[in-house]
């Protein structure tokens, strides 16, 4: 069902992070089925050295074949995690659009099982990942998930939004909607 993937990674000052994040992109890479995959990072405006860890990385690992392809835009001040997304949408350009976040608590192999499984309904344009369900399996910091629950209980009392993790980063569009929601 998926053919092409564009996997978005708002990154502010994630220099830590982002080894684990490249080893799950190479995961992904060696174990995914889809036939073109473009990653963009979107640096907003970080004061550390994610930009230059993250080039590095992407002259380690460019191909010439063109099915797995890396950008990297540089937004000069922070606008926050919205802004970052709203980047990186509008420069992807594969068939369905993945956003996900830098510290991987959802690991990208959640596509594959998500084909495998074949929860990717036809008639569906939007998907989002939870960390909060029963087969979850998440490494989490307790006080932040707390504060994700506590967050929940809002959404659904006085929004009437019935996610189980409205928080999650993992959340994947057809590349249409997606376009048409951020912005």
């Amino acid at each position: 069902m998926i053919k092409s993937i564009s996997i978005i990674f708002p990154i502010f000052n994630e220099s830590n992070r982002l080894k684990y994040c490249f080893e799950d992109i190479k995961k992904f890479n060696r174990s995914s089925n889809i036939n073109e995959i473009q990653y963009v990072f979107v640096d907003d405006g970080s004061k550390d050295n994610s930009y230059f860890i993250i080039n590095e990385f992407i002259r380690k690992n460019k191909r010439k074949d063109n099915k797995i392809t890396y950008k990297i835009v540089r937004l000069v001040t922070n606008g926050g995690k919205g802004i970052a997304l709203k980047k990186g949408v509008k420069i992807a350009t594969k068939d369905w659009i993945l956003t996900v976040d830098t510290d991987i608590s959802v690991s990208l192999l959640e596509i594959n099982k998500w084909i495998k499984k074949k929860y990717l309904k036809k008639n569906n344009e939007i998907f989002f990942g939870s960390r909060n369900l029963k087969k979850s399996i998440v490494k989490f910091e307790y006080h932040r998930k707390l504060v994700g629950l506590i967050f929940i209980i809002i959404c659904r009392l006085f929004l009437k939004i019935n996610l189980s993790d409205t928080q999650c980063g993992f959340k994947l569009y057809k590349k249409n909607i997606a376009k048409k929601n951020f912005f």
